[in-house]
């Protein structure tokens, strides 16, 4: 109960808060929500989102490019001739 009451507490910002919090583009982030790639809130017309749940997306997404630089660091096999 105590950890829903923190995430109920916690700071929500909307997408044009968050781009100018962070100094990124706000059609960037706007484009992630629409493809359902960063989660988010819809609320009154407004797109919102959590700092943590943004911090998780990102802490994957720095994950997920680690993984994949591993796989392609030898490149493609394929036959010649």
């Amino acid at each position: 109960m105590i950890g829903e009451y923190s995430k109920m507490t916690e700071k929500v910002y909307t997408l044009r808060e968050w781009a100018q919090e962070t100094g990124t583009s706000y059609w960037f982030w706007w484009k992630l929500t629409k493809a359902g790639k960063l989660p988010c809130i819809r609320m009154a017309g407004k797109i919102l989102v959590r700092k943590s749940t943004i911090e998780k997306w990102l802490t994957d997404q720095e994950k997920a490019s680690i993984s994949e630089e591993k796989n392609t660091q030898y490149g493609t096999l394929r036959r010649t001739g």
